[in-house]
């Protein structure tokens, strides 16, 4: 039987697809991983916003937000 799976996605500035990836996305099963990996894209993302060329570039906000992923065999009549 097929159940239902808790999946942390980071998101960016509130989008699942950001404006870097717009046909894949990352599934983490791991809040306390995901969260890790946010944190590490907010530094960058800070500092890419801190460089001379993009100080006018608003900058990116990531945050993690869970999701259930259902199976399509599930939603089949």
């Amino acid at each position: 039987m097929r159940k239902l799976r808790k999946v942390y996605v980071i998101v960016e500035n509130n989008r699942i697809f950001g404006s870097n990836n717009f046909e894949a996305v990352d599934l983490y099963r791991s809040k306390s991983y995901a969260d890790s990996v946010c944190a590490s894209k907010n530094r960058m993302a800070l500092d890419d916003a801190n460089k001379f060329w993009n100080k006018n570039e608003p900058v990116k906000k990531y945050h993690v937000h869970a999701f259930y992923l259902l199976h399509e065999d599930l939603l089949k009549e």
